[in-house]
């Protein structure tokens, strides 16, 4: 098994789901970041010095245990020229002495739940200062973008969405906007930014669950849709009951993730067939294989 490669995005067990969405932010502008969970590397991995790997971002939520080998070995890492950068919580604070070996501490995230990137301003704090540290955007045209895909979902089926949605876009590298999630809008405004968004999208991703067709914005996302020519394809859990129904290319998770993936690529394939998107598809991220 290839040892692992690029720029990995290191998590605990409770933050996954934000190290999948800011390792796809990340691809969106040319870096070559995917999600790694801190228990799979092993201890041969730390001896060596992860030789392949070109930066390290670790998502510190107060649970990711950094041992004194661990971080001998980052700080030999660091020294290589490579950037380990450390994304906080805007309220979570590190050792004084632990900071100052490492600097790039990012207060990337707005307070304890990890769920929207700390606005950037004037001091490029949030992700705008993480790009930095990798060495900066080159923003990808393909459907690696983010918001190729405007994802549209009940707030009750966020378990599904973390779990078996998001992972299999990112196999997919389709770069997706989710506005529930890793940004937040101006709810004054947000009819407004839903449209915005979805004029800019390839296409709706949407979980066309029971509780879909019942959100107030979620059927404004679909009209929106329709009004916008927008093709919708509508994911669904085996034997689940399926909302409301509109024009749209059916897919059907299972618990497999391999399953998942490859009937979701094949359903955007087919809800873009026509359309000059398609050629924006790239194929399925093959270094997801280690990461399993």
């Amino acid at each position: 098994m290839a040892g692992p490669a690029g720029v990995l995005v290191i998590h605990g067990s409770k933050s996954e789901p934000i190290a999948i969405r800011l390792a796809m932010d990340l691809r969106s502008d040319g870096i070559p970041a995917h999600p790694f969970a801190l228990e799979k590397l092993e201890p041969t991995d730390w001896q060596q010095g992860l030789p392949a790997v070109t930066g390290l971002v670790i998502i510190y939520d107060g649970q990711t245990w950094i041992n004194e080998d661990v971080e001998a070995v980052l700080s030999a890492i660091q020294q290589t020229g490579r950037p380990v950068v450390f994304g906080r919580s805007r309220t979570t604070r590190f050792n004084p002495d632990f900071e100052l070996r490492f600097r790039k501490v990012v207060p990337l995230f707005e307070g304890l739940t990890f769920s929207y990137y700390q606005p950037h301003g004037r001091d490029r704090a949030g992700y705008a200062r993480v790009v930095d540290f990798l060495g900066g955007p080159t923003p990808v045209r393909d459907s690696r973008k983010r918001g190729f895909a405007f994802l549209s979902y009940s707030s009750k089926d966020r378990r599904f969405v973390n779990e078996l949605l998001v992972p299999a876009l990112a196999a997919c590298n389709v770069g997706f906007f989710d506005y529930r999630f890793t940004e937040r809008l101006d709810e004054r405004k947000l009819d407004y930014e839903i449209k915005r968004r979805i004029r800019r999208c390839a296409l709706i991703i949407a979980h066309t669950s029971g509780n879909w067709s019942e959100s107030n914005y979620t059927v404004l996302e679909a009209r929106l849709a329709e009004e916008l020519r927008k093709p919708i394809v509508g994911v669904t859990q085996l034997n689940e009951i399926v909302g409301w129904q509109s024009t749209r290319t059916a897919c059907v998770f299972t618990r497999d993730s391999d399953w998942n993936s490859k009937e979701l690529i094949k359903a955007i394939d087919g809800a873009l067939a026509g359309t000059r998107a398609l050629k924006l598809l790239r194929p399925p991220d093959e270094t997801q294989t280690y990461l399993r």
